[in-house]
Formats: structure tokens, sequence, C-alpha cells
């Protein structure tokens, strides 16, 4: 799972995401079950958050990919 921090207008929005991926300039991520798509340039981070029996897994921010 991820913490997904975004830019929406000029507000931070954090939503938890179940998967992830990174496109050219767009970012999808699984939202409450949704598939939701944002351009790169809105993402402030993303964060993995350990579920039971994960390993721990690095911070990732659009400038790593």
């Amino acid at each position: 799972m991820y913490v997904v921090s975004i830019d929406d207008q000029g507000q931070e929005r954090n939503f938890l995401a179940t998967h992830i991926s990174f496109s050219g300039h767009h970012f999808t991520a699984t939202i409450n079950g949704r598939l939701m798509t944002f351009s790169v340039s809105e993402i402030i981070s993303v964060a993995a958050v350990d579920e039971p029996g994960e390993e721990n897994q690095p911070t990732l921010s659009p400038s790593q990919h």
C-alpha cells in the first residue's frame, strides 16, 4: 500500500492507494477501488506503508522514475 500526496489546485490531498504505476508524464493509482490518473507534476510524494508481513519499501518521488 502507498500513501499518495497530490497537489489539488494548491491544496494537498492524501490518499491510500493499493497499486501505483508511472507511465511517461502520468501517474496511475488504485484508490478506494477506483483507478485514478494524475499528471506527474501534481505528485507531492508517494510513500510505501507496511502491511502485515511486508518488508520496508523506499519512499518514491516522481524524480526517481
